[in-house]
């Protein structure tokens, strides 16, 4: 759909499942709508220092949508490796048309196939410095990729440096899908962090049936910030969830841990999906 109207700018929208996942700018692949998307790029800056000139930058992006930032980065360094797992190939084929997407830029590789199944397929030496989840059922995640087994294979494939980010969407007040997610992300990954924008926390403590969009990043190394002010783009300020308090969250929640035998994605979910009042 045509965003332009809204943005002021030559952009358009992308629409699944009645959620907008993907803003794509015309003009400027970096400049990022979407909060969680702009706070990706800003981290893996923080991170893994400039990486539009790092040749050897390697990613995997489960879940390709409207390829916002798998676009961004292949047009920013052209030598990357950028690996996007779609499963549909109708959802390229649209943000080709509609996003403008070159499937065929230098350093994208779109395999349309499960993400966990390409994961295990790629050569047993391949190594990514960010794996990015973003794949979704209207609001919730496939239940198979958020299991301690699939956290295992993700931890073998990153770096020393790498970082893995997958995007939540869940209540504002003790959010019960992120604090299983984290869990199960626990044993494989001495850092966890949540983070999300200032403006939809703030809003979320008005209203604890809020839906909130969070980044859980998992890592080997913490990011050494309590919060990030946008570098680059949209002035925006994202804030990480204070490590004490979730701590004493995670500990006290009652929560499962999410294996492949047994990941209630939709029952942790259900809080948010059946509220009656929720806002995007």
């Amino acid at each position: 759909d045509d965003f332009q109207d809204s943005s002021g700018r030559p952009s358009a929208l992308m629409a699944l499942d009645h959620l907008v996942h993907s803003i794509n700018d015309r003009d400027d692949p970096g400049l990022f709508y979407s909060p969680y998307i702009h706070l990706v790029d800003e981290l893996a800056r923080r991170r893994l220092g400039n990486i539009d000139d790092d040749p050897d930058l390697a990613a995997f992006f489960i879940g390709g949508g409207g390829f916002t930032l798998p676009r961004a980065w292949a047009g920013a360094n052209p030598k990357a490796r950028l690996v996007v797992a779609e499963v549909d190939p109708a959802v390229t084929q649209a943000a080709r048309d509609g996003l403008w997407l070159d499937p065929a830029a230098p350093g994208l590789d779109i395999r349309h196939l499960d993400a966990r199944m390409l994961l295990a397929a790629l050569p047993a030496a391949d190594r990514c410095d960010v794996i990015f989840g973003d794949a979704f059922h209207d609001i919730s995640i496939p239940a198979h990729l958020v299991t301690r087994e699939f956290h295992t294979a993700i931890a073998a494939r990153l770096t020393e440096r790498g970082f893995y980010a997958v995007n939540v969407v869940d209540r504002s007040h003790r959010p019960p899908f992120v604090l299983a997610l984290l869990k199960s992300l626990a044993p494989d990954f001495p850092h966890l962090e949540v983070w999300a924008e200032r403006d939809e926390l703030m809003a979320g403590r008005e209203d604890e049936a809020r839906r909130v969009t969070y980044l859980v990043l998992a890592a080997r190394s913490a990011t050494g910030a309590s919060h990030v002010i946008s570098a680059r783009g949209f002035e925006r300020v994202w804030l990480r969830w204070p490590d004490d308090d979730l701590r004493r969250t995670l500990a006290s929640a009652d929560v499962p841990i999410l294996t492949d035998d047994f990941a209630p994605v939709d029952r942790l979910m259900s809080g948010l999906l059946l509220a009656p009042h929720v806002v995007p």
